[in-house]
């Protein structure tokens, strides 16, 4: 447990100090804002076998946190509501495909993948 909670602190730091999403020019609390991503990277380590495949998992984790479509933001949502948000908010499939493609987080991936496995 106590190697698992080392390797977690691991991640969290280093996803912290590369900051994916640009947030640290906003103030944002980091470590509050990738608790999520971090743990679920955590549990989803068991399905990969090598750097590539982290780097995937960790753009996959990262889109479904902060990929915002303005179309499937709240199915709900009031037609007015969704073209009245910012324009940031409003991606394309492809859009999002580029933005968190797995070659955007190849950097991530090493790191985590050398402090996991102590590489």
């Amino acid at each position: 447990m106590a190697s698992e909670d080392r390797s977690r602190e691991k991640v969290a730091e280093i996803i912290r100090r590369l900051d994916p999403e640009r947030m640290a020019v906003f103030g944002s609390d980091l470590a509050l804002l990738y608790q999520d991503v971090v743990d679920s990277i955590m549990v989803r380590l068991t399905e990969v076998s090598d750097g590539d495949a982290l780097a995937a998992v960790i753009a996959d984790e990262f889109r479904q946190e902060f990929g915002y479509d303005g179309v499937e933001l709240d199915i709900e949502a009031d037609v007015e509501e969704v073209e009245a948000l910012p324009v940031i908010f409003k991606y394309s499939e492809a859009e999002l495909d580029e933005i968190y493609s797995a070659d955007k987080f190849r950097a991530v991936a090493i790191e985590v993948w050398a402090a996991v496995h102590g590489g």
